[in-house]
């Protein structure tokens, strides 16, 4: 997703948690190279820019921080062969930002405050603050093959597990099957909110990580369209890091008969927003749901891929 695309998507996000009945458009940041990863909060945007990190106000986007370089100071960041890893998360006093082998906090001004070492034994691609302990979700086996998957777990303040509060299955696969939809996890207050692929549900647990609630959209199932298929194949053609191996990866491609009902979901202001595989007018379906899964209404927002 260019980074344009994601402040636009982030942008209308906003609007609907105003209530406005339509999305508008309020800016695009320039000058930014590599982003892949974006946080907000009240009153500020965090953009991960490779190894930078930026943080504007979020009515006017002019820059109130910068900090970050690849590297392994107190002020720098290890990518991953992706040339991804750093993750941002505001919280109430401090930015905290979660890197390869490295949990660093920064003050809102970008002044470094401390950091500590994840370990390098660690497989966890993100962990997520929550309170004063962590939730992530890694690739995992334990005594026996049958339980390889990903395990969302709630940790420690030293990252030793307290917890696993949901187990998903890793499926083995020689090919390349489109949508693919990720599991998802969000820290939110005293909730850890999961999306299931497996059950194609946001699932909610407790603080504790006892499950609480089960959301599932009853919409009738989409099927697949040339025009999504056709946007794969173009992505696979002119992506940097796969156009070299297109012929090949083409022949690996394969689609699925029907589009899952959920792809994607955010969380804020105790709403959920549930983004669907519906398109009308380039524009995707969202559904406003509560946090105990009462559907609140539903908004179509433009996102492009």
């Amino acid at each position: 997703m260019k980074f344009k695309q994601i402040i636009w998507l982030t942008f209308t996000i906003l609007c609907m948690m105003f209530g406005l009945l339509r999305a508008e458009k309020i800016g695009d940041i320039e000058g930014l190279s590599k982003p892949s990863d974006l946080a907000l909060d009240a009153e500020r945007i965090y953009v991960v820019d490779g190894a930078e990190v930026h943080i504007l106000g979020k009515m006017r986007l002019n820059q109130l921080a910068r900090f970050g370089k690849q590297g392994e100071g107190p002020r720098e960041f290890l990518l991953g062969r992706s040339g991804r890893g750093v993750f941002v998360f505001p919280r109430k006093d401090r930015v905290f930002v979660n890197s390869v082998g490295k949990i660093s906090y920064f003050g809102f001004d970008g002044t470094f405050i401390n950091a500590f070492p994840t370990g390098s034994g660690s497989r966890a691609a993100r962990f997520q603050p929550y309170g004063d302990r962590f939730i992530s979700m890694a690739l995992e086996t334990s005594s026996s093959e049958n339980d390889f998957g990903f395990y969302l777990s709630i940790l420690d303040r030293n990252l030793k597990p307290v917890r696993i509060v949901q187990k998903l299955p890793f499926i083995r696969q020689g090919r390349l099957e489109f949508p693919v939809v990720r599991p998802e996890y969000r820290a939110y207050r005293d909730k850890i909110i999961l999306l299931d692929t497996q059950a194609d549900a946001i699932k909610v647990f407790s603080g504790e990580g006892n499950k609480t609630d089960v959301i599932r959209l009853k919409l009738n199932k989409i099927e697949m369209t040339r025009q999504y298929k056709e946007r794969v194949f173009q992505f696979f053609k002119t992506n940097p890091l796969t156009r070299d191996r297109y012929e090949m990866l083409k022949k690996l491609i394969r689609f699925k008969n029907q589009f899952p009902m959920i792809q994607n979901f955010w969380v804020a202001d105790d709403r959920i927003y549930i983004q669907t595989f519906m398109e009308r007018d380039e524009k995707y379906a969202f559904y406003i749901c509560r946090l105990d899964g009462e559907i609140l209404g539903k908004r179509f927002i433009p996102v492009q891929y």
